[in-house]
């Protein structure tokens, strides 16, 4: 017997408005300028503000279930006032790596917490997400925090360093999708 059934779940570093144009985290496609779409915040004091969010798919077949998760950029919420420095877009960048470092700490938890049972499945995947979502946000600050959002340049080469090691530390969990059980 198959069952489809179909959960987006948003996972989201700073805010989030429907109806938006997306870029998918690719470790060969890096973030340019022309992908900040979006208008910049009266008043702020930074240069750049990089959106981005996690979202969680998933579809059950027998007695398992896949999971999707895909980290993207969101470009309309996403904005620069400063756009001729590659410093500063690979400080933005890292911010989406970021939030790739923590969906594959998702991914990860989701497949390690399995088997699922069927009726409870939303509410462990929304513990789960919460818990991860709660430590991006921290990581997130705190790379900004340290880095002075960029102004420190020894301290965003340490970040640099942390980032990459994360993802690659994580490069089992690179792919979208995973999978888990179901208990009947």
């Amino acid at each position: 017997m198959k069952s489809f059934f179909f959960i987006v779940i948003l996972f989201i570093c700073i805010s989030f408005s429907g109806g938006n144009e997306s870029i998918r985290w690719d470790s060969k496609r890096p973030l340019t300028w022309d992908d900040f779409k979006g208008k910049p915040e009266n008043g702020s004091p930074y240069k750049a503000m990089t959106m981005s969010e996690i979202n969680i798919e998933l579809k059950t077949e027998g007695d398992s279930i896949q999971f999707n998760v895909i980290n993207t950029f969101i470009q309309n919420i996403s904005w620069t006032k400063e756009n001729n420095s590659d410093y500063l877009l690979k400080h933005e960048q890292l911010h989406f790596n970021i939030t790739e470092i923590f969906a594959r700490k998702l991914r990860k938890s989701i497949a390690k917490s399995g088997p699922y049972q069927v009726k409870t499945i939303q509410k462990k995947i929304n513990e789960i997400r919460s818990k991860v979502f709660g430590e991006s946000k921290e990581f997130q600050a705190k790379y900004d925090q340290e880095t002075k959002h960029s102004e420190d340049k020894d301290m965003q080469k340490k970040w640099e360093k942390v980032i990459t090691y994360e993802l690659s530390f994580l490069e089992d969990w690179s792919s979208s999708a995973v999978s888990a059980k179901i208990k009947k």
